[in-house]
């Protein structure tokens, strides 16, 4: 999948009330989001082949933690790429899931999620990293430290 980086002037309010200026990646092109239950816990993305984690942490995490979360579900497992993130998200709106008190991801209605922002792998710079936004599919870059209303969701790519 291809992102588009736009730049928008938007503050984004840390936990500590300070602001700062962050970015938005928009998906130009959506794969197939469908999902196959493998059972324990793992769904199989059709178009990716990736193996997805059914369920988020279940409860507010910083970026760190998330990481460490995935890698103690074993080998391979881990956060997602924004990329793969993405891929997640429905465009066409028929996929739904609800993910936490009043929201609706627009992904597989196959999964368990407990809210709506993903952590992903890829740092935006040294104190901050991306989100995906599976209500509405983008991405913005938040304070690694954040732990509000954010979720690890893990991914892995099966070996052959």
């Amino acid at each position: 999948m291809r992102a588009v980086r736009r730049k928008l002037m938007c503050l984004v309010l840390a936990s500590s009330s300070a602001a700062y200026p962050g970015q938005l990646l928009v998906a130009d092109d959506t794969p197939n989001a469908e999902m196959t239950d493998l059972g324990g816990g793992v769904l199989k993305q059709a178009a990716t082949g990736l193996e997805w984690a059914q369920a988020d942490n279940g409860s507010d995490i910083n970026w760190a933690a998330a990481g460490r979360f995935c890698a103690s579900k074993g080998d391979g497992w881990r956060l997602p790429s924004v990329a793969e993130l993405q891929s997640l998200y429905d465009k066409t709106g028929k996929l739904e899931s609800n993910c936490g008190s009043g929201f609706t991801c627009k992904v597989s209605p196959l999964f368990r999620l407990t809210g709506p922002w993903a952590w992903t792998n890829e740092p935006s710079t040294s104190m901050s990293s991306w989100i995906v936004i599976l209500t509405k599919g983008n991405t913005y870059t938040f304070v690694a430290d954040d732990a509000a209303r954010k979720r690890a969701l893990c991914v892995s790519t099966p070996t052959l």
